[in-house]
């Protein structure tokens, strides 16, 4: 297992109603997998380049949401070993653990 850092970004609104861009990190423990060669080149055809995978607790990922006009806004970036990745994908391994796919 190794730490990273979900990061969810949000538009609020500062004192004068200004939309402004909000920011939280959420820290979890993941197991960093590589990439399988159907994902990877299915996400290429895409024109998506998944560069890692992670696989964490889904309770760790579901911390990271934030709500923002009634509608939960979730972690769209993962930060690694000094690495930010886009989180590309999701997927549920069974029901305590979610696949993050990263580009």
């Amino acid at each position: 297992m190794t730490e990273v850092v979900l990061v969810t970004e949000i538009m609020g609104k500062d004192s004068g109603g200004l939309p402004v861009p909000q920011e939280w990190r959420t820290e979890a423990y993941a197991e960093e997998k590589s990439a399988v060669r159907s994902e990877f080149y299915e996400a290429m055809r895409a024109g998506i380049t998944v560069k890692a995978t992670f696989e964490l607790r889904q309770e760790d990922f579901e911390l990271s949401a934030r709500e923002a006009g009634g509608v939960k806004a979730y972690a769209s970036r993962l930060e690694h070993d000094g690495m930010a990745y886009a989180i590309q994908r999701t997927y549920r391994k069974g029901k305590a653990r979610i696949e993050l796919v990263c580009g």
